[in-house]
């Protein structure tokens, strides 16, 4: 492997760790009746999908978005701070 793609490997790794903490920090879960419909969606959509593979998928994509909404959230307030 070239130096480039260990250097984006270790970085996303790194960052993977560390969303991770946040989310067990900050006790996020997938709701499971969201998790459970959106991967039926998803499975009806694509049948060629390994049920597991799809909820991990799913679940993923759900955690993301709740991590992320904080994230935005703890942005939002820091600079509401700095205006005051």
């Amino acid at each position: 492997m070239e130096k480039d793609q260990l250097d984006y490997m270790e970085k996303s790794l790194k960052t993977r760790f560390v969303l991770n903490k946040i989310l067990k920090k900050e006790n996020i879960h997938a709701d499971e009746s969201i998790l459970e419909a959106e991967t039926s969606a998803l499975m009806e959509y694509r049948k060629d999908l390994d049920a597991r593979e799809a909820k991990a998928y799913v679940e993923s994509m759900l955690l993301n978005e709740k991590l992320f909404k904080l994230l935005e959230g703890e942005k939002e307030e820091n600079k509401s701070e700095e205006a005051e």
